[in-house]
């Protein structure tokens, strides 16, 4: 089927997503050409991926969708080792990478595009030699989280916006990465801006401050820290792994290597201080509320301190005994 072509106005030879409609359809693939991107057939896709370069982008979600991803995958030039991994569902869920020969697998965690979800999800790469797989997975209850097409379409917003590195599958999978490494990037930042208000409110006044907001901080970027780890381990294997595989190539993109891993690497490094800082917060929230406990047991001392001699006194003249000194004193009771 003949697509949209687009001739990048941008650097010679970078394909760009900029004026082409993004596609609707759970299964889109894509001509990677010198300098533009063309829609077309998945088929093609599989077929001529020998000849070419292509990328096809897949939305997931429940037991229908897996079949016919599956149904494609069966039609890939995969090793019986890969193919018996896949077979594994569990797999597509787990963050790893596998680098071999022919082939190459990279399953990330990703965060959706929705900033009031706090699902995390799965995103797949499968590399072939002229060939880009690219899956976004979702499990769940659908009317619980957001649909999976939306991030898919996410995704592909936010790759409209910029120029792929390189005309390769190799250059759409390092912008693919990019996109969700730079999601993360972008959470974080907002989760360290709430954590420096929380910081100046406390500042002024402790007393300020809910309990509830920071621990829902911390909570946040507990999840996000999670994320920023095995994405940032999963790019530097990738940085490591892709001289043994003919699938991908980044020789001519040590810039894009470069700046995906140290992207990857300070997010999960600012995600750390952030997690200390929050940690410190608590506790000089936890310190603060020991205090006040403090200030209230102390008046409770003073209280007790003036209370105690009377309180012995009427326990003395309050026995019920028949003989009793000073009993029948005219003066007993202003003695006492």
């Amino acid at each position: 089927m003949g697509g949209d072509k687009v001739r990048s106005k941008g650097v010679k030879g970078r394909p760009t997503l900029s004026r082409i409609e993004t596609p609707q359809s759970k299964f889109n693939a894509f001509i990677i050409g010198s300098g533009y991107l063309e829609l077309c057939d998945v088929e093609d896709a599989i077929n001529n991926h020998g000849e070419g370069s292509y990328w096809i982008d897949a939305s997931v979600y429940g037991d229908a969708d897996s079949s016919e991803l599956y149904s494609l995958i069966d039609q890939l030039d995969l090793s019986p080792f890969l193919r018996r991994h896949l077979d594994q569902a569990e797999q597509l869920q787990t963050s790893q990478v596998l680098t071999l020969s022919a082939s190459a697998l990279i399953i990330l965690r990703v965060l959706t595009f929705d900033d009031r979800s706090k699902e995390v999800r799965h995103a797949v790469a499968l590399c072939l030699k002229g060939l880009l797989l690219t899956v976004t997975m979702c499990t769940g209850d659908a009317k619980a989280v957001e649909p999976v097409q939306v991030m898919s379409r996410k995704t592909m917003d936010y790759m409209k916006t910029m120029e792929l590195p390189q005309a390769s599958t190799t250059g759409a999978l390092s912008m693919w990465m990019m996109c969700h490494v730079n999601r993360v990037a972008q959470v974080l930042n907002n989760l360290r801006m709430r954590v420096f208000d929380l910081n100046e409110m406390m500042e002024k006044s402790v007393a300020s401050v809910d309990l509830a907001e920071i621990s829902n901080v911390k909570d946040e970027l507990l999840r996000v820290l999670a994320v920023a780890e095995e994405q940032s381990n999963c790019v530097q294997s990738i940085a490591d792994g892709e001289s043994i595989t003919s699938s991908i190539d980044f020789s001519a993109l040590r810039g894009s290597l470069s700046t995906l891993v140290s992207t990857a690497g300070s997010t999960e490094r600012m995600a750390l201080r952030l997690e200390k800082r929050v940690s410190d917060l608590r506790a000089a929230y936890d310190a603060h509320q020991q205090d006040r406990i403090n200030r209230h047991l102390s008046v409770l001392t003073v209280f007790s301190a003036v209370f105690l001699p009377i309180t012995l006194m009427a326990g003395i003249w309050g026995m019920n005994f028949v003989n009793i000194p000073s009993l029948e004193n005219e003066n007993g009771f202003y003695f006492a």
